[in-house]
């Protein structure tokens, strides 16, 4: 006889494959369409900027060679100028390779959409808990949203920083120069709750200076009428700690089934773990990773590659219907 885990896992399983055998379909037909103009794209780019590097790199060492000490300082101003060029158009090829693919995948998966109208949202339930230390300015990045299995969610890569100001000298020496600082760089989700939780709940790995300081200080959290809270379960407390404006009323919704689970996804989350916390309506989730998480394409990258990427992108991506199985015990 089959228990619920074994009916749970073998639908997993069919969707996986349902989902896989959908994208395949649409690579075949929409994103092989679009390879020729990428392709052309690329030798473009390649060319146009390739060539104008190779160009001022044989100058400069040839006018070393030969002692001529201003053409090789023209020829190296020409370098960081192709240099410049060739990141920049990396970027925009990138940036037409996510393009094709992304809406591709989202296609596959099904109940899912790339868009940028989600930003007000992630902002404002992000202000709405001291998660995350002040910041001012903010990028998001590859914004989805959609609903898996009656929830809906947002999920986003998101880059939190602060800019500063220096002026030095006086008058015609007077330069200014501005600095950024990040606060917090990963992936933020946004889960919904299937009622209003009535307290507002903040749950966090360690702060460690210097390299979590994204996490206020626990005396800053006091400050706002938090309190740490006990939590009854080892596993949960070796990993993350528990802050609520009520207490009881956290330890109602933070029960020993959800703390196990916060427990088990900060443990395979790394060292640095992660941030969550409950406000309204609304599970949020911040985890901090660097570099970009759904990136496609390359300059220098064969365009056959990208439906091997698509697949790979497709995981990624599927991460937040993971963890909402996981928060709803759909899965272990």
């Amino acid at each position: 006889m089959t228990d619920g885990t074994d009916v749970a896992g073998n639908a997993a399983g069919d969707d996986s494959a349902a989902r896989t055998s959908r994208l395949d379909a649409l690579l075949a037909t929409r994103l092989a369409a679009a390879l020729p103009g990428l392709a052309a794209m690329q030798a473009k780019y390649r060319a146009r900027c390739g060539g104008g590097l190779v160009a001022a790199i044989v100058v400069m060492v040839l006018s070393l060679s030969v002692e001529a000490i201003g053409l090789a300082a023209f020829a190296f101003v020409g370098i960081l100028v192709a240099g410049s060029a060739l990141v920049y158009y990396a970027g925009v090829y990138r940036a037409a390779a996510r393009d094709a693919v992304t809406p591709l995948v989202c296609d596959a998966i099904g109940g899912m959409t790339r868009t940028g109208s989600a930003a007000h949202e992630v902002l404002g339930r992000l202000r709405s808990l001291p998660i995350v230390a002040p910041f001012a300015h903010h990028t998001l990045d590859d914004v989805f949203s959609g609903s898996h299995h009656g929830t809906d969610f947002v999920l986003a890569e998101i880059r939190l920083f602060n800019m500063s100001t220096r002026t030095t000298g006086t008058g015609q020496n007077r330069t200014t120069t501005t600095k950024e600082s990040t606060v917090f760089k990963g992936l933020l989700f946004l889960i919904e709750t299937p009622a209003a939780i009535p307290t507002r709940i903040i749950l966090r790995g360690p702060r460690i200076p210097l390299v979590c300081d994204w996490r206020p200080a626990a005396s800053i959290l006091e400050r706002l009428g938090f309190r740490r809270i006990a939590v009854p379960d080892a596993g949960f407390s070796r990993h993350l700690t528990l802050w609520a404006e009520d207490g009881e009323a956290a330890l109602g919704v933070i029960g020993p089934g959800l703390a196990g689970t916060l427990a088990r996804l900060a443990a395979t989350a790394g060292w640095r773990r992660l941030d969550a916390g409950f406000s309204g309506t609304r599970f949020i989730l911040l985890l901090p990773k660097g570099g970009n998480s759904f990136t496609v394409g390359g300059l220098f990258r064969p365009v056959e590659r990208l439906g091997e990427e698509a697949h790979a992108l497709m995981d990624e991506i599927m991460v937040v219907h993971r963890l909402i199985d996981v928060l709803e015990g759909r899965a272990g």
